[in-house]
């Protein structure tokens, strides 16, 4: 049996195996390849990962301060804000912020209106 002329011709194949490589030799250097050889070898980034969780958790614990203080201050204005008889609002600034007067003796001519 007698094979064909240019029945084995390799030449088309060249550039399709160094694209090939070319491609596999960048996946193999970057991060997710490096962390792939780092977790086949069995080693693993121990103290860069415990450290990293460590700051995500007193992130979170301050975060937790954060909103417990929040919710103390939210809890304090709903329950000044219960109180109109301690809550008089001044007329003459030009928002009328409310301001707290528990013991104040003007009357509404004099600028301070008492809470409703």
């Amino acid at each position: 049996m007698e094979i064909p002329p240019g029945a084995f011709d390799l030449a088309p194949l060249i550039p399709v195996v160094a694209i090939l490589i070319f491609g596999m030799v960048k996946v193999i250097r970057s991060p997710i390849g490096l962390a792939l050889a780092r977790r086949l070898e069995g080693g693993s980034e121990g103290g860069a990962t415990e450290q990293r969780l460590a700051d995500v958790e007193e992130a979170l614990d301050r975060v937790s301060g954060e909103l417990a203080e929040t919710r103390e201050r939210l809890e304090f204005t709903e329950r000044l804000l219960a109180r109109p008889d301690r809550l008089t609002w001044r007329t003459d600034e030009p928002l009328g912020y409310p301001e707290y007067r528990g013991d104040d003796e003007r009357t509404p001519e004099e600028g301070v209106v008492s809470g409703a």
